[in-house]
């Protein structure tokens, strides 16, 4: 089974449009599942050609107690059926199945081999099943045979060009598909040329986990000679988790901040330094994905990959980390190769002297005048040999090879028969007497990029992070896409919004006070902190970073809130809402019932849930208590806690 990122594909189909032909498939292709919004193409069928009707969205959407907004941009027109399937909308596709008859839209997907195994008694049922989330699956392989049947469909090139399935994207290829998670799979369905592709994945999103699974399959294609035409792929970055050996996954920031405190243990606490490293850390996650594929996992926990101590993390690691989260190292639009040291002894090493398939200009030899302000960290060693004499350096002055007993052998290989005496490839040797001889040098480790003893001291000494890494990996760009954004902070009166274009997101951060004065106004009492609003560049990053999917608009958690781009009015007073109420509630947000909290925001913020799903029951609940005890009562509970005998929901 291949593998990208850090998920393997549980099932890949790639078949021929024309003729049907299984090009190749790998892993569990003939496995049913709900297919989520993959199903969308077919749901249009369901109408006449061209009959498909035009909707205004306004993003929000609650069925069954699942928040499932959209993650477009608001607009004020109608989207038609081409747009809608490029933006992914599903207010449209959930009113599409509310007004389709549900006989024809059953009997729509049956014919593309859907298995509809519950019809739609609802108006709730039935938009689930346009959103592939109620009583329909379908296997990969039949997945792949259906796409073939419908190539080409408008709006879905545009999904891979600018929507939630950009990852699937093949430089000099025209690429069209479409993306879907459920609870249990995310999935990749579309073409290139005559090439039909389908994934699913369990764990991830479509557009993190499948579609960069499906674009590393069209480059595998060419290269394997099956089928012409198609263009190496655009290498993907890092999904959102990471898989460790014995079945262990782990996410990606949590791996982060394992690394971090497992590369750097105690000898700095300059939080500069601290930041570059979990840049770093980051970086080498997602430039290295499958290093261990062949063993059934990703990375390992050991110096081999990145030494994790998920007991060393610290509150104060964690909010560094944080501060950089999804920041990566870019180079040419991809993640850099990046490596570190403990101490250069004064010059790093280039990376083309240990890997002569790395020569990148940004992993070169360079002084490095900052290490040595803590010396040049000495040391020495006796070993036993017959024979041991250094034969070649670097031009660094480092040691490349050595003959030891007679034969040629490489620094590395000396190093691991010495059992690690050696502790760096910088060193003179003297005999010390018969079959014993004495080594002295200085540095330690193999001399290439980050050196820590000189970011620490570079960090005492007022460097920022991106200086540390644009001093030890010179051309690179660091921030969280391709093109090298960071993030940047503006503080309003009351709210500090993280972004990475603060020009464009300056009304956000008006909307975030706003939204803020206005919860507090309901609630009655005020935030006792200064909340921290980030809003991410593309729906791609935020749902790597939050773990969410698309359909999710904005998570909170402790002070701060993360959303997609160009959040809502209505979406930030809501989550302004849960910040306010929740802060000092009668011991910690924990201790009230999960339907409360979700009730008093919804009937603050005057939202309207779908009849009969869970969060129309909380509301409900929640507005009867209102009737018999006033609003005041009721919000003063957030304090003194529920009386006993109201904290139960009704069934």
């Amino acid at each position: 089974m291949f593998a990208t990122g850090v998920l393997a594909a549980t099932a890949l189909v790639l078949l021929e449009a024309g003729t049907g032909r299984v090009l190749r498939q790998e892993g569990d292709v003939n496995t049913q599942a709900a297919p989520g919004s993959v199903i969308k193409p077919f749901v249009l069928r369901a109408w006449s050609a061209g009959q498909a009707p035009e909707f205004l969205c306004n993003r929000r959407l609650l069925l069954a107690g699942r928040r499932m907004d959209c993650s477009h941009l608001v607009t004020a027109r109608p989207l038609n059926a081409a747009e809608a399937l490029a933006y992914s909308c599903n207010g449209y596709f959930a009113e599409l199945g509310r007004r389709a008859n549900p006989q024809r839209l059953a009997e729509t997907l049956r014919s593309f081999g859907f298995a509809v195994r519950r019809d739609a008694s609802t108006a709730e049922e039935a938009q689930l099943m346009a959103l592939g989330e109620f009583g329909v699956a379908i296997s990969p392989l039949d997945l792949a045979r259906a796409y073939a049947r419908i190539v080409p469909v408008d709006g879905l090139r545009e999904a891979v060009e600018a929507g939630t399935a950009q990852r699937a994207a093949v430089e000099g290829l025209t690429v069209a598909g479409k993306t879907g998670t459920t609870r249990e799979s995310s999935w990749f369905a579309g073409y290139a040329d005559n090439v039909v592709v389908v994934v699913r994945t369990r764990g991830g999103t479509g557009g993190s986990a499948a579609a960069p699974l499906a674009a590393e399959a069209l480059k595998r294609l060419r290269f394997a000679g099956e089928s012409a035409g198609v263009a190496p792929a655009a290498a993907s970055t890092a999904a959102h988790r990471i898989r460790l050996r014995g079945g262990r996954t782990i996410a990606v920031e949590d791996y982060v901040a394992a690394a971090v405190a497992g590369e750097v243990g105690a000898f700095s606490k300059e939080p500069e330094f601290l930041k570059a490293m979990a840049v770093v850390a980051r970086t080498f996650a997602a430039a290295n994905p499958g290093r261990h594929a062949r063993d059934g996992y990703d990375l390992c926990e050991y110096p081999h990959c990145q030494r994790m101590l998920p007991a060393g993390v610290t509150a104060r690691i964690r909010e560094l980390v944080e501060a950089t989260e999804a920041e990566l190292l870019w180079w040419e639009g991809r993640p850099a190769q990046v490596f570190y040291t403990g101490h250069c002894g004064g010059r790093s090493e280039a990376a083309v002297t240990w890997w002569p398939g790395l020569k990148v200009p940004y992993l070169r030899s360079q002084p490095d005048t900052f290490c040595l302000a803590q010396g040049r960290r000495g040391w020495s060693a006796e070993l036993n040999a017959r024979e041991l004499e250094i034969v070649t350096r670097a031009p660094s002055g480092r040691v490349k090879q050595l003959r030891l007993h007679g034969v040629l052998a490489s620094f590395d290989a000396v190093r691991q028969w010495s059992r690690d005496a050696l502790k760096s490839a910088w060193f003179e040797i003297r005999p010390a007497g018969a079959g014993r001889f004495h080594v002295e040098g200085f540095g330690t480790g193999h001399g290439v990029g980050l050196c820590q003893v000189g970011a620490a001291e570079r960090a005492a000494q007022g460097h920022t992070y991106r200086q540390i890494l644009s001093a030890y990996f010179p051309g690179t760009k660091a921030g969280v896409s391709a093109q090298g954004i960071a993030w940047q902070t503006l503080c309003g009166e009351r709210v500090e919004l993280w972004s990475t274009a603060p020009d464009r997101d300056r009304t956000v951060l008006e909307s975030a006070e706003r939204a803020l004065g206005e919860a507090e106004r309901c609630v009655g009492r005020r935030l006792r902190y200064s909340p921290q609003l980030r809003v991410f560049p593309s729906v791609a990053m935020f749902r790597d970073a939050t773990e969410q999917p698309g359909t999710v608009a904005a998570v909170t958690s402790g002070r701060m809130v993360r959303t997609q781009p160009n959040p809502a009015p209505a979406v930030l007073l809501h989550e302004m809402l849960h910040l306010v109420t929740e802060d000092g509630a009668a011991g910690g947000p924990a201790r009230l019932p999960h339907w409360f909290l979700e009730g008093l925001v919804l009937h603050l913020a005057r939202e309207a849930p779908p009849v009969g799903s869970d969060y129309a029951r909380f509301l409900a609940h929640l507005r009867k208590l209102i009737a018999a005890h006033g609003e005041p009562a009721v919000l003063a509970w957030l304090d003194s806690g529920i009386p006993q005998g109201l904290a139960e929901l009704p069934c």
